[in-house]
């Protein structure tokens, strides 16, 4: 009994043990290659695992208003039929949509772009994954420039004014 006992627990071990991710980190140089001309911000990577039904993967970003913001998501390990959404949250949970890799192309880097200029202070990047999905995984990087515009217009406003 103790040895039926001790295989038990083996395969229970071994039937939830830790997936290791497909995905790798991706270096500095593919980072820079990938955002051009604006500077790092974040990155996270999402694995995508096999389910009987469909499901979602979201997070949320924080972004401040005077920037423009580069989202790439490298889709190189990413599934057939993975959707990317990307949503506005306003006040009261208001949620706009404002990308949606459906209808959008792949660029030579295998990766979907979007730019936000002034973005509100939070947005969610969303993943759909149909049920049946193959095993993959998507990388998304984020980058910021400040946006000229709005530096000047803060340049021009006096931020005290005193009286002589």
């Amino acid at each position: 009994m103790n040895k039926i006992g001790s295989l038990i627990v083996a395969l229970l071990i071994l039937a939830t043990g830790v997936v290791q991710g497909q995905c790798e980190e991706k270096d500095t140089q593919e980072i820079k290659k990938l955002l051009g001309n604006y500077y790092y911000d974040s990155s996270r990577i999402s694995d995508i695992y096999t389910y009987n039904r469909a499901q979602t993967q979201e997070f949320k970003v924080r972004l401040f208003n005077a920037s423009i913001y580069n989202f790439v998501f490298d889709a190189s390990d990413m599934p057939k039929g993975v959707t990317i959404k990307l949503f506005e949250l306003g006040k009261k949970g208001v949620r706009k949509e404002i990308y949606n890799s459906k209808n959008d192309n792949l660029t030579r880097y295998k990766t979907y772009t979007h730019r936000v200029v002034n973005p509100s202070k939070k947005m969610a990047i969303v993943y759909d994954v149909p049920a049946g999905t193959e095993m993959g995984c998507i990388t998304y990087i984020l980058g910021f420039v400040l946006n000229p515009e709005m530096v000047e217009q803060k340049k021009k406003k006096p931020r005290v004014i005193i009286n002589n």
